[in-house]
């Protein structure tokens, strides 16, 4: 058995040939496969010469060299629509949350995202670039990762004193990297401090950076894919690298700036061949690649992060991960492969024909305004024929030596082969002037209903568009965003959503996937509009008719409606217009009813209760008077009496026992008097009504 086929773990020279072989076939897949055809893509949208890309017509000299802009068009008119939806008033993709607990928790992570997306990272401008890759070239690539730097900052102190001088150095947050004493005691001070940072990153890659296996059917289960680009010396040691790590591998890939879609982005790069000075702007070729290989020889491939430096791709770096950073945007993913065809596919050969059309008939009217003319050597002055000044006299020596060729107009068949090659176009795109409301003739002479039938037949094109960039990029993108927030981020993260910062803690949120949510006729916000504004109608009725506490529809539903209504009329803090009635609402349940409006009636008999609720309280109170006099009477007497006793048989008596009877019989009597008020109280409260019958079925 070959030693080959035996399953062991790689050596690191092993690993570093492996990566060499797998960065060498995918670079050259990259230069000599994909940038060329891209590069193709991008001359067409510039509108350059066909000449530059080999294809004909080929430009001539003295002739008409027009060049047609097809695909520059198709793709101003699919961009803005495209960017409309993305970053519309609606949440084109929302994560789904797998419990009925993390339903607020979902709703969170979405304007979290959305949020770090497109306000902290710039996301109009990076989305801007994708899809201007993915509609002319095929591919756009994004790359979402958290960013960890270590930031040096530098300054300069002139005059500082000793105590100065002292505190700096105590405090020991700068340091203190050259100090000079001046004669007067003060110094000179050169200080650095480093700063370690991180943070979530998206950017927009240059397709001709993304390597990747010429074989694969998925980004996600490719065995390699990577980005490479020319770093500084800087930017890697920011990064963590020291620089012993890669300083034998210092220069740039010139072969990698062959690269044809390269070259085009940068056209004076042959006027610029000498090498930086300075040692910390000096290139360096840096791959950061995401391998699938096996390198612990269990037999199964393990996701690893290989950074490598220098052209023959040295290893720097070695790590295992969890996932690759790059996600891929593609108008229509070509099946069972990485690839997507574009709108250059789509129009590129349109583009050759209407230029050649449009050549040959400038051409013609050139011919028809200056035609060529035939005469007779020695009849004519050569130099005056050649004058075209107006009204310049051409002197003959003989009548009819002069004779102009006429070229016919060929006006009449070129049109209509334009507005042939127009329909194709429309055909393959989507895209019309009709479905654009842009056609005089079809906005006077067409149906409203005609006219919703071609736009719809337009839009179900750009919606399928959106839908395929959605599904293979945006949705991956967000989730990637949504993983490295919940593993990187800090309890006291803040957002901003409607005009407001919110405090939210990442780290405690559960798995989520995300979904787009792209509804038909998305693009028409005039319909989204009128529908909401029917519905807003419908709310206010059944408000009126059931009131609050109805259970159709609440004030939460009937102010979440206003709000996207604003929000699709551009408007997006309406929360500031209209408070949230949930706080409102619940503190208005917890206080007590009101009474409901006495009638006349209710008032007059509660006044004869309280009348002679009153008067009996009056009587209880007189009697209570006149009970407590007679009782005092009786103690005094009683008093009299016992001394009267002593003084007349000279014995001691002990009135004690005596008094607490009384005492005792007070009490009671206090006792009854409360009870007889208590029922006197009962009798004058109004009748309760009966309590209701339990519902069928309940015992």
């Amino acid at each position: 058995m070959s030693s080959a086929n035996e399953l062991k773990p790689m050596s690191i020279e092993e690993l570093e040939s492996w990566v060499q072989a797998a960065l060498t076939d995918a670079a050259d897949y990259t230069d000599h496969t994909r940038s060329p055809h891209s590069a193709e893509a991008m001359r067409y949208w510039l509108g350059h010469p066909f000449s530059e890309s080999g294809h004909s017509p080929k430009e001539e000299e003295n002739r008409s060299q027009i060049v047609d802009r097809s695909l520059h068009d198709a793709v101003n008119q699919v961009l803005p629509a495209l960017m409309r939806i993305f970053f519309g008033s609606e949440k084109a993709i929302a994560f789904t949350p797998r419990k009925l607990q993390d339903v607020e928790v979902a709703e969170q992570a979405t304007d979290f995202v959305n949020y770090l997306f497109r306000d902290k990272n710039q996301g109009y401008r990076v989305l801007l670039d994708v899809l201007q890759d993915t509609l002319i070239k095929g591919t756009g690539v994004a790359q979402v990762f958290f960013d960890e730097r270590t930031e040096s900052q530098t300054r300069e102190l002139s005059n500082v004193s000793a105590e100065a001088y002292q505190y700096i150095a105590q405090q020991g947050i700068w340091q203190i990297i050259n100090a000079e004493q001046n004669e007067d005691g003060t110094f000179e001070l050169d200080l650095s401090k480093e700063e370690n940072t991180g943070e979530i990153v998206i950017e927009s890659v240059p397709p001709e950076e993304l390597l990747i296996d010429r074989y694969s059917v998925s980004e996600d289960e490719t065995k390699l894919i990577a980005r490479r680009q020319h770093l500084r010396v800087s930017d890697l040691i920011e990064m963590g690298y020291p620089l012993e790590s890669f300083q034998d591998y210092i220069g740039p890939d010139q072969e990698y700036k062959s690269n044809e879609e390269w070259l085009l982005r940068h056209p004076t790069h042959q006027f610029h061949t000498e090498e930086d000075s300075d040692l910390a702007n000096r290139e360096v070729i840096y791959v950061e690649a995401y391998c699938r290989v096996d390198v612990l020889g269990t037999g199964r491939r393990q996701l690893r992060k290989i950074c490598t430096a220098g052209n023959a791709y040295n290893i720097i770096n070695n790590e295992p991960v969890d996932e690759h950073p790059f996600v891929l945007f593609r108008m229509q993913p070509l099946p069972h492969s990485v690839e997507g065809m574009s709108l250059y596919d789509e129009v590129g050969d349109l583009q050759r024909i209407r230029s050649a059309l449009l050549r040959n008939q400038l051409d013609s009217l050139s011919l028809s305004v200056n035609p060529r003319f035939a005469y007779l050597e020695q009849a004519v002055d050569i130099d005056a024929l050649e004058n075209t000044s107006l009204n310049a006299m051409i002197p003959m020596r003989q009548l009819g030596a002069i004779q102009p060729i006429d070229i016919p107009n060929t006006a009449s068949q070129v049109f209509p082969m334009l507005e042939y090659l127009d329909k194709i176009a429309e055909a393959r795109t989507g895209i019309s002037r009709a479905s654009q409301g842009l056609e005089a003739e079809h906005l006077q002479s067409t149906t409203r209903a005609a006219v919703e039938m071609q736009r719809g037949a337009a839009e179900a094109r750009l919606e399928l568009i959106a839908r395929n960039i959605a599904e293979t990029g945006m949705r991956p993108l967000y989730e990637k965003i949504l993983r490295l927030a919940t593993f990187h981020g800090s309890p006291e993260e803040i957002y901003q959503i409607r005009g407001q910062y919110v405090p939210v803690d990442p780290t405690s949120w559960p798995k989520m996937s995300a979904r787009v949510s792209l509804p038909l006729g998305g693009l028409d916000t005039q319909s989204k509009i009128a529908t909401y504004q029917l519905i807003l109608a419908e709310q206010e009725k059944v408000i009126q008719l059931l009131g609050v506490d109805n259970p159709l529809t609440s004030l939460q539903q009937w102010r979440e409606t206003m709000l996207r209504m604003l929000e699709l009329q551009g408007i997006h803090d309406g929360a500031r217009l209209w408070n949230d009635p949930t706080e409102a609402m619940q503190a208005m349940a917890q206080q007590p009813p009101e009474e409901p409006e006495k009638t006349p009636e209710q008032m007059l008999a509660e006044a004869e209760v309280e009348k002679k609720r009153m008067d009996v309280i009056q009587r209880q109170v007189e009697m209570k008077r006149k009970d407590d006099r007679d009782r005092d009477q009786q103690e005094i007497d009683l008093f009299l009496k016992i001394r009267e006793l002593e003084l007349k048989h000279g014995i001691p008596i002990d009135p004690t026992p005596i008094y607490q009877m009384i005492s005792r019989n007070r009490e009671l009597s206090k006792i009854s008097e409360a009870a007889e008020a208590q029922q006197f109280e009962q009798q004058l409260q109004p009748p309760q009504p009966p309590p209701a019958p339990p519902p069928p079925g309940v015992n």
